[in-house]
């Protein structure tokens, strides 16, 4: 019983890991103008955009899918995974409005 236990607190950890890489992916820094998603595409070789500097932003997919599976992972551990699933998902897109309105205001 105690194996299972450490391998939910694991996952866990390895889930809000993986989303925190992904907000740290996708997100454009004020200090740099780049994202760390758009360097390292770069230096893959990889374009982060589909046209130049504008277009789809493919660094940006990557950290949605990214998010979307520490979710599923995280709510993957619970008793219930659909219900925690859709409060993780709910949670992030009302962080998101209200940021996207705080961001307009401020």
């Amino acid at each position: 019983m105690e194996k299972h236990g450490f391998k939910k607190i694991a996952m866990r950890i390895f889930s809000v890991l993986l989303a925190g890489f992904s907000i740290v992916f996708g997100a454009t820094w004020k200090h740099h103008d780049v994202c760390l998603g758009d360097r390292i595409f770069n230096s893959l070789g990889i374009p982060a955009w589909s046209n130049g500097t504008e277009g789809t932003h493919y660094a940006g997919i990557v950290a949605v899918i990214l998010f979307i599976i520490a979710c599923f992972l995280f709510a993957a551990t619970t008793k219930e995974k659909g219900k925690t699933f859709r409060i993780l998902m709910i949670g992030v897109i009302c962080i998101v409005i209200v940021s996207s309105f705080l961001s307009v205001l401020i």
